[in-house]
């Protein structure tokens, strides 16, 4: 958990969109900033810091390990409902991965937002093997922000690296990130199904003939020539371990 150098851009970007920078703010997860050379406008120790320094001022850092943090609480349980709706701005920088829980961690960030307050989100999407506890499909936590009364302003993909890609599902260690918009409160939590489940319904109500999606072509060829890298993989191991014999 930190705000890198790599993925300066991406803050700037957001922190630009309009009444985004508001508070009371939440930031979830003490987050360092973390880099050589920093720029002035990013040189700062850690979020907190660097969220005083863009003029809010009313913020609380939340994480259940960091004895740093203004408040810690295990999001894996639900939130107490003095906490319902009280924050103008809630930050998610690498958190949700790493709790057991998302249902339950990904219902209290978002009720925890207030009516016209924002959510952003950065997460993983693809790779990083062994950091978290989940890598998740992007269709499923756009889904479930809509269903949720939340409206999407920003949603763009990068690499760990920092370099921004717009096809998520070509591999490497790849990052989403996303800011909402609470347009109506939340009373009950909605749970989307999955697209492919939702267009299997409607055509079994509809009678129409279910015909199997064509593999994308690009997807196809990249899924092979992973297959063949781990299998070369393995195959370099075995070798390995027969010298070693």
């Amino acid at each position: 958990m930190a705000i890198k150098k790599a993925h300066l851009q991406f803050y700037r970007e957001i922190f630009d969109i309009p009444h985004f920078l508001s508070e009371p703010c939440l930031m979830f997860g003490f987050q360092d900033v973390v880099g050589e050379d920093l720029p002035e406008d990013f040189r700062f120790k850690n979020g907190k810091d660097l969220l005083i320094s863009k003029g809010v001022k009313d913020i609380q850092t939340l994480d259940f390990f960091d004895n740093r943090a203004d408040l810690r609480y295990d999001m894996n349980i639900p939130i107490p409902e003095s906490l319902n709706e009280k924050y103008s701005l809630f930050l998610d920088i690498g958190c949700l991965e790493h709790l057991f829980d998302t249902k339950q961690c990904l219902e209290n960030c978002l009720r925890m937002v207030r009516l016209g307050g924002f959510y952003m989100l950065q997460t993983v999407i693809n790779g990083y093997f062994r950091h978290g506890l989940h890598v998740f499909n992007p269709e499923g936590l756009i889904n479930v922000l809509k269903a949720n009364n939340f409206e999407v302003l920003y949603l763009k993909y990068s690499l760990s690296s920092g370099l921004a890609i717009d096809n998520p599902s070509l591999g490497g260690d790849v990052l989403i990130w996303i800011v909402a918009k609470k347009i109506r409160s939340i009373n009950n939590i909605t749970l989307p199904q999955q697209q492919i489940w939702v267009e299997f319904q409607e055509n079994q109500e509809s009678g129409k003939k279910i015909i199997p999606a064509r593999r994308n072509l690009k997807s196809f060829i990249y899924r092979i020539l992973c297959i063949a890298w781990r299998s070369l993989a393995c195959l370099k191991e075995r070798i390995k371990k027969n010298l070693q014999i």
